[in-house]
């Protein structure tokens, strides 16, 4: 275990990395794009919308003590929670769909930057598990 390195992506307040170390796998590393208050754990700051830092990511990936990978890229903008309607409640608008997985045509403004920034965190994530 001493030798195993278990690496956690969006990492969030890293509770998964927590459990891991707190088994013995202290070589547990917890990233996501920032550091979130009251983490439970060291938290090591990378932004995967930026190619250098997916560059480092899939580098530590082959490395031969790498053991586990786990990522949990954010959904915001793909929660199907979107589509529900709850009355007296201004429920955050749809921005994809299943004819438009990659937004649907006409965003703009803020909705726009958030899914083009997750589709290129999507792709990320989907290349990590065949690059």
């Amino acid at each position: 275990m001493h030798d195993s390195i278990i690496l956690e992506f969006f990492a969030g307040p890293g509770g998964v990395t927590a459990c891991f170390k707190s088994q013995g796998f202290i070589n547990s590393v917890a990233v996501d794009k920032t550091k979130t208050a009251g983490a439970l754990t060291n938290i090591i700051p990378l932004d995967f919308t930026k190619d250098e830092d997916q560059q480092a990511v899939f580098q530590w990936i082959q490395h031969t003590a790498v053991k586990g990978v786990f990522v949990a890229p954010p959904c915001g903008t793909a929660s199907a929670a979107r589509n529900i309607d709850i009355p007296g409640e201004d429920p955050p608008k749809p921005l994809r769909s299943f004819e438009q997985p990659d937004g649907i045509s006409g965003l703009s403004g803020l909705d726009l930057v958030r899914v083009s920034a997750a589709n290129v965190l999507y792709s990320f994530c989907a290349y990590m598990q065949i690059g």
